[in-house]
């Protein structure tokens, strides 16, 4: 028996050393002068594990990549995971790497696509992954994640997430602090005392945030860990230096069996944390713009008003207009991403400017999100109530 136990034991290593390396490719180092970021055919970003290899995330030339090992995460529930850190296999690229077209006001990208089909239990979806980065000042500290989340399961998909893990080691890796900055939803990661003052971080594109966790430093994670950072609402900051591990999420979405989600992440860094909050807030300014189109390409699909007054208390409006009508639905969000008041769920006329108001007075003061979402675009608001 031990000597069949050991030749079944050899015929299987035969057998893996045959096989075919399945070896991600880079899809292209992102350089506009002041960020260089990898990004790889198959989910992983930054460096690939398990070589580990590329450019990581490098900010205004500091030694070192301050990013180890990042990847996107699409999760039903804490046991469908897809996308895992440290390693490969869940996420298999199903068309060849190419440059893509960078929405303005981007002006370089990369894109791919891949699907979970190395996953135990797949959920039966294809991402289709476009990166932005832009040479524009005022646009340079940061890069855009943007993913569309293809359903090809054959029914619905409900209640779904889609985040982002990444293992930040800013100058010393045990040196490192998390946190969690509320007007730019920006997990951050810095160095305590370190000899870069730089922050680097992630956040949501035009959505809030739907839960994070920054205290990650007790080993690698698993699936029911990352699970619960991306649907927990308010994580947990770091007490203690320590290796971070941090994961930020968004959703829940539902999916038609057929139909799409698209999210975004921001990836950027700042020279403190004040820098990095104002970076993350340009993205999410550069995103609205990037987004607005419709499926014909062409702009104008709508126009939101700025919140006036704006701190308000107890009352704030704002007009929105449509080019074309269609289903709209405008809700406000806390901090947390914890949806408070549904203003509009309904059709929409074109050609009009509908007024609605945010009533604050059964609400806290604090920073607040409106989010009015069309068939044909997506737009963020932020205001501040101040009682």
């Amino acid at each position: 028996m031990k000597y069949l136990a050991t030749t079944g034991l050899f015929v299987a290593l035969l057998a893996l050393l045959a096989a075919p390396a399945l070896e991600a490719q880079s899809v292209g180092t992102h350089d506009n002068g002041v960020v260089q970021y990898d990004v790889y055919d198959d989910g992983n970003l930054g460096t690939h594990s398990p070589q580990f290899t590329g450019t990581g995330f490098v900010f205004m030339g500091a030694p070192g990549a301050a990013l180890f090992a990042s990847t996107v995460l699409v999760a039903q529930s804490e046991t469908t995971v897809n996308g895992t850190a440290y390693l490969s296999g869940d996420f298999v690229v199903v068309s060849p790497v190419a440059a893509g077209t960078a929405p303005p006001p981007f002006d370089e990208a990369f894109e791919t696509s891949f699907d979970d089909s190395g996953h135990p239990t797949p959920l039966g979806i294809v991402v289709h992954h476009t990166s932005y980065t832009s040479t524009t000042a005022g646009l340079t500290d940061f890069v855009v994640l943007d993913y569309m989340i293809e359903n090809t399961s054959g029914g619905a998909l409900n209640g779904v997430y889609v985040g982002n893990f990444s293992d930040w080691d800013v100058d010393t890796a045990v040196n490192n602090q998390a946190c969690f900055d509320v007007p730019s939803q920006t997990l951050y990661v810095f160095a305590e005392g370190g000899a870069t003052p730089f922050h680097y971080g992630v956040s949501p594109g035009v959505d809030p945030a739907s839960g994070w966790d920054a205290d990650g430093s007790a080993g690698n994670p698993t699936d029911a860990n990352v699970w619960a950072a991306m649907t927990n609402g308010a994580g947990t900051c770091s007490t203690v230096q320590g290796d971070r591990r941090v994961t930020i999420g968004q959703g829940p979405f539902d999916i038609p069996n057929g139909g799409s989600q698209r999210v975004q992440f921001c990836v950027g860094a700042g020279e403190d944390l004040a820098d990095l909050s104002q970076n993350m807030l340009d993205c999410q300014a550069a995103l609205v713009v990037a987004i607005e189109p419709g499926p014909d390409g062409l702009p104008g699909t709508h126009n939101l008003s700025t919140v006036y007054p704006n701190p308000f208390n107890p009352q704030a409006n704002f007009t929105l207009e449509v080019a074309e009508q269609q289903n709209v639905r405008i809700a406000v969000y806390d901090a947390l991403g914890r949806e408070v008041a549904t203003l509009f769920n309904g059709s929409l006329n074109a050609g009009t400017e509908h007024a609605f108001t945010i009533d604050g007075a059964d609400l806290p003061s604090g920073i607040y999100m409106v989010r009015a979402i069309g068939e044909q675009f997506t737009d963020v608001r932020q205001v501040t109530l101040m009682k």
